[in-house]
């Protein structure tokens, strides 16, 4: 059979390393970041080489560099028969990509040369990119049967993975493994095997790489940490935005806040966040946290009696005058990963190339605002490709992001499926859990998320978790139903919250219903107990506002008590009422960690 186009597969691995290795929110972003650079580099090549992009899309190539759009790790592409060979075009891409991957190697190396081990650098630099390439005929412009053909071989040499001998065996010098995920041996000259100190090493390097006692870095992470890049929020920036956007409301409060701005610009170990969410304190969170300032001296190697120590006491008070008016801020924040719903099953219906390009547009064009609609909640991107968003989020604008992003999503997909849906998953924690575990939480939301007890129910979903530390997690999970209906899980966590913010409920609300759950565990009757349950839920509730009303608290508007009553009343089992309870504790989390008294004008503060 004749034809003069190949379809063709390209991929760049390995992801683990590049993203989810990581320690401080840095290297999560920057790892991100630069394998979505390599796969830039890679589709542009294939496009300058004869190539005909189709994911990504051919417009990426024209802002990637000017905006937080991710390029994903797997191109597809039509490639002609006349020109260049496919084998020719893989050659010819991966040298690309390999010779942009040393370009950033060689500007860290030459920054750190004299702390690294260059023998070890070389291997591991050399041993650190995987490439896997594959392609078919196009017959008769058959672009779905291609497709299909191709994705099973793709699959295949993907499975049979190359075994090559790493460059230099590193186990034989017994060296230390970098602590982000225990594949590579250090980098760092560590004298033959003795214990690593970063605080021996220079100043400027130290505030630089921020290494803790005896944290071993490989080449990958080294990359991570050491590259000039811009400076990315860290957790903790993130959960305090709530607290530090609260005091700005007040005259007198700001002006602590920008006389801690001013030190700040004096402490050339204080990070700067260049972004515009963060423009009223443009510097890591953690400086905020009076409990924090501890591990700051130690971490920045602050000596005793220092120039750097004495500010940094100058902050404290600064801020022990704040937490008069405000008490301490939280230290919770949201992590939130989306996924578009059955797009393999979408794209497999695709028969024709314009088709295929017209859904890799829909799916740039989300890319591309994914970004702004995190950034306008206060919160950060860590990656926004296709159909996938992973980003960081205030506890006060995670819900309302994650319905953003979704009505996004079905806006810009609707051109090509009309009932298209995102999955969402909110994972709420502590900024002081290890970022692998943080990670972890957030996965197990989006599975949570995509995941229903009936198969109807499956996907297009908002989960919901809280790992609060030292406890069991929580979490609730359903549709997402329209912005209008009360009756949708974000609205109804919204309406919770407000009642605890009004006072109008007691923060042991949820116990009250525990104890409650137990009791109708022993019933055996499921008619009696969809009677019996509606009615002690809205005895309760009424008992509990009424009780908070005659202490003086503050009144449930009507709406809240109607969207609630309504709640009440359509919990007709004990699993319906367990879920109930996750709702409310997660609601009642959410309120009790961003409870800030007003403060007041005059006085001092």
């Amino acid at each position: 059979m004749n034809f003069d186009k190949y379809l063709f597969n390209f991929s760049i691995g390995p992801v683990q390393p590049f993203i989810a290795a990581a320690r401080r929110t840095r290297d999560l972003w920057f790892g991100s970041q630069l394998l979505s650079e390599l796969s830039f580099i890679a589709a542009k090549t294939i496009s300058e080489t004869g190539g005909e992009l189709i994911f990504p899309h051919p417009n990426v190539l024209e802002f990637a560099d000017k905006s937080e759009i991710n390029v994903a790790n797997i191109i597809l592409a039509e490639i002609p028969k006349e020109g260049k060979t496919p084998q020719q075009m893989v050659e010819k891409t991966e040298n690309a990509v390999k010779e942009k991957w040393k370009e950033c190697a060689k500007k860290v190396f030459e920054k750190y040369q004299e702390i690294i081990d260059q023998e070890i650098w070389d291997s591991q630099i050399n041993d650190a990119l995987e490439f896997f390439a594959a392609w078919v005929p196009i017959y008769n412009n058959d672009y779905k049967a291609a497709r299909d053909r191709l994705n099973e071989i793709f699959a295949a040499r993907k499975n049979s993975r190359d075994f090559n001998q790493p460059s230099l065996n590193a186990n034989e010098r017994y060296l230390e493994k970098s602590p982000l995920d225990g594949r590579n041996e250090t980098i760092l000259d560590t004298n033959s095997g003795k214990s690593f100190d970063p605080e021996k090493l220079p100043e400027e390097i130290q505030r630089q790489l921020r290494l803790k006692k005896n944290e071993f870095l490989d080449a990958i992470g080294m990359i991570k940490r050491g590259s000039e890049i811009k400076q990315f929020p860290s957790v903790d920036r993130v959960a305090i935005d709530p607290w530090i956007r609260h005091i700005a409301k007040n005259s007198n409060s700001t002006k602590k806040l920008e006389e801690i701005k001013k030190i700040c610009e004096k402490l050339p170990q204080v990070i700067k966040v260049k972004s515009q969410a963060y423009k009223t304190f443009p510097f890591e969170g953690s400086i905020l946290y009076l409990n924090r300032h501890k591990s700051i001296k130690e971490e920045l190697s602050f000596k005793k009696d220092s120039i750097e120590e004495k500010k940094l006491e100058e902050i404290a008070k600064i801020l022990e005058k704040l937490y008069k008016v405000t008490y301490r801020p939280s230290s919770y924040f949201a992590m939130i990963k989306a996924d578009g719903d059955k797009m393999g099953n979408t794209i497999s219906k695709i028969t024709t190339k314009e088709g295929l390009k017209n859904f890799s547009s829909a799916l740039s064009d989300f890319a591309l605002v994914a970004p702004q609609i995190v950034t306008e909640k206060g919160g950060a991107c860590i990656y926004a490709g296709g159909d996938d968003v992973f980003a960081f989020l205030p506890l006060d604008t995670c819900l309302s992001c994650a319905r953003k992003l979704r009505e996004e999503f079905k806006k810009k997909m609707s051109k090509i499926k009309k009932d298209s849906t995102l999955s969402v998953g909110i994972s709420i924690g502590h900024f002081l859990e290890p970022m692998d575990s943080l990670i972890h939480f957030a996965n197990q939301a989006e599975k949570m998320a995509k995941e229903g007890e009936k198969k109807e129910d499956e996907r297009n979903g908002l989960a919901i978790t809280v790992q609060t530390r030292g406890n069991a997690p929580i979490g609730v999970r359903e549709q997402w139903k329209d912005e209008k209906d009360a009756e949708s899980l974000d609205n109804r966590i919204m309406s919770w919250r407000n009642a605890f913010k009004n006072n109008s409920l007691p923060f042991n609300f949820p116990y009250s219903l525990h104890i409650l759950e137990e009791y109708y565990l022993n019933w055996s009757n499921e008619t009696l107990v969809n009677k019996a349950l509606p009615a002690d839920l809205l005895r309760l509730f009424k008992r509990s506002t009424k009780s908070n009303t005659q202490k003086g608290e503050n009144t449930m508007s009507n709406n809240d008590k109607e969207k609630i009553t309504k709640i009440l009343e359509n919990t007709y089992s004990v699993d319906c009422l367990k879920k109930l309870t996750n709702e409310i504790l997660i609601a009642r989390h959410i309120e009790r960690t961003l409870s800030f008294p007003t403060p007041r004008d005059g006085g001092d503060q």
